[in-house]
């Protein structure tokens, strides 16, 4: 009677240490994987070389673009400076096709840096509906309130990588304009004349390194070079002028370019992620109005043969 007992018990014990085996034998694979991909990890950050690892970039805290941006401003009228809504709509324009340029020049990939780039007539302004497409939205105002007296421009940024820009488009008038150097002691505006500020173009072009996703620069970090003797700051995200060279020019650098290559990849501003979130969304979105509308058209239905009847 005991034999067969002594039987299954042995056939049961070398099953489990079978099982036992096989398991410490899966478990040792698995660690030898994590190894071996702590191990790639490490060798591709140390001996594999790549930009984003020898240089220093500064950006926005947690804005970035989800999509192709579409760009809009809107017309406006000054009757002092007739002419400044044709030039700065003319200037946004050029700001726009600076940066996707140099982009697409750099990674040579043209779709995946594409802006668009919209105008609206005065009156849609702060529109829900005009806006309601609108990524990056631009507005021009004359001059800035007092209290900002030294801002030429600001940008205002949102979640899901939405932004305001505000350029102030008048000339200021400096305390001290026969300088040697920039300072921001001395960069103090007392006025502004009856004309069109003539680096509004750059004020653009850095307001929109801010929509892209760039923040300013560090005092250490800023530096230029002079190019057919002309000083070229190394960025279009200065804004600390203090002992820069009076004549200096501000305009988007390889650095920019390599900094916004270095926040999206060279796939663009598209995030898959973002985009499959969305599109999730929308597909949530329209199937529920789908069934609402079978819903009522079924009660609908429903009722008028309850009223036949």
């Amino acid at each position: 009677m005991d034999e067969p007992l002594n039987f299954e018990y042995e056939v049961l014990k070398h099953y489990l240490h079978k099982e036992m085996w096989a398991r410490a034998g899966l478990i040792e694979i698995v660690a030898n994987l994590m190894r071996i991909c702590f191990i790639f990890a490490i060798f591709t950050a140390i001996l594999i070389p790549n930009a984003a690892f020898s240089e220093q970039f500064y950006y926005f805290e947690d804005h970035k673009l989800a999509r192709n941006p579409v760009v809009c401003t809107f017309e406006f009228e000054d009757a002092n400076l007739p002419e400044a809504k044709d030039q700065l709509l003319q200037e946004t324009k050029e700001a726009i096709s600076d940066w996707q340029n140099m982009l697409v020049e750099y990674t040579g990939n043209e779709d995946v840096w594409k802006m668009q780039y919209k105008v609206f007539p005065k009156e849609n302004q702060h529109d829900f509906f005009a806006e309601y497409d609108c990524d990056i939205t631009v507005y021009f105002e004359q001059e800035p309130p007092k209290e900002d007296i030294r801002v030429s421009g600001y940008t205002d940024a949102f979640s899901f990588g939405l932004s305001e820009i505000v350029i102030f488009y008048r000339e200021p008038i400096f305390a001290d304009e026969t300088q040697n150097s920039v300072t921001l002691q001395n960069f103090e505006a007392i006025g502004f004349r009856n004309s069109i500020d003539p680096y509004v173009g750059e004020t653009i072009r850095h307001e929109f390194g801010h929509a892209l996703g760039l923040d300013h620069l560090p005092k250490e970090a800023i530096s230029y070079k002079y190019k057919e003797g002309i000083p070229i700051g190394s960025s279009i995200m200065i804004d600390d002028y203090e002992g820069l060279p009076w004549d200096i020019v501000f305009e988007i650098t390889e650095y920019d370019v390599m900094a916004l290559v270095n926040l999206y990849g060279e796939d663009g501003f598209v995030d898959p992620f973002t985009l499959l979130f969305l599109d999730l969304i929308g597909y949530v979105v329209l199937v529920g109005i789908i069934l609402l509308i079978v819903y009522f058209v079924i009660r609908r239905r429903k009722r008028k043969k309850f009223e036949f009847r």
